[in-house]
């Protein structure tokens, strides 16, 4: 809505997801990532990790001043999220999942409101007040309505594949890093369903998983594409 922007970023795909904000002119900060806390080794390199890293987030929320701060989940956004309660700075929580996950119930008992894409089936854990706002998309998600003919088109120019656009069409996808039960499962479920049906498949494998999952596709008996993962998700929409 015409504000200025920094995304704190952390974990092991960081330097993408701060290689795609830049092409949008979004300015990222990168931490390092932060171990999962499991076992006692585990807990206590995460809370070195964190001390370091709040301290680190405390300096650079210093020297950018922001009005209010969206802690997006996962153990990487604690840091910063605990330097903004710190400095009095607002702490929201926007949550894509209908479970509240574990930073989030931390972190809910220090934030104004969480914003929610479903209502939550374990909201009795979450300390802060909450609203279901729905799924924040992209623009073009949201406005460019293209025609199933011409998204086919552009993916079999940009992918070199000869898809077709009266063939029934199944998008599979798990998240950003894949899904494991899915990338195990579908090859060999679509493989039972092709013959009665035809069909064909794009499959978004998450980032390590691609050379596994073609794998699973290489016995199929229909066209498939395999990504690790795509910017073009209004076309395959």
């Amino acid at each position: 809505a015409g504000g200025e922007v920094r995304l704190f970023v952390g974990g092991k795909n960081s330097v993408p997801q701060a290689a795609v904000a830049a092409k949008f002119g979004i300015q990222s900060d990168i931490f390092p990532p932060a171990s999962p806390p499991a076992g006692l080794p585990g807990r206590a390199m995460f809370m070195i990790h964190l001390c370091r890293d709040i301290f680190s987030s405390y300096k650079r929320l210093g020297s950018y001043k922001p009005q209010a701060i969206l802690a997006m989940g996962s153990y990487n956004s604690i840091p910063p999220a605990l330097a903004a309660v710190f400095m009095k700075i607002p702490l929201f929580l926007p949550a894509g999942t209908a479970r509240l996950g574990k930073a989030n119930i931390f972190l809910s008992k220090r934030a104004r409101r969480l914003l929610l894409s479903f209502p939550p089936v374990n909201a009795e854990k979450c300390a802060c007040p909450w609203t279901v706002t729905g799924m924040p998309v992209r623009p073009e998600l949201a406005s460019k309505r293209i025609p199933k003919q011409e998204a086919i088109a552009q993916i079999n120019v940009g992918h070199g594949t000869a898809f077709s656009a009266e063939t029934p069409t199944v998008l599979v996808f798990g998240g950003s890093l894949g899904a494991e039960t899915i990338n195990r499962n579908l090859p060999r479920t679509l493989a039972g369903l092709s013959s009665r049906h035809r069909l064909q498949a794009f499959h978004l494998a998450g980032a390590g998983n691609l050379d596994k999952v073609k794998a699973g596709y290489a016995e199929v008996p229909f066209p498939s594409l395999v990504l690790e993962k795509t910017e073009d998700m209004h076309l395959f929409y």
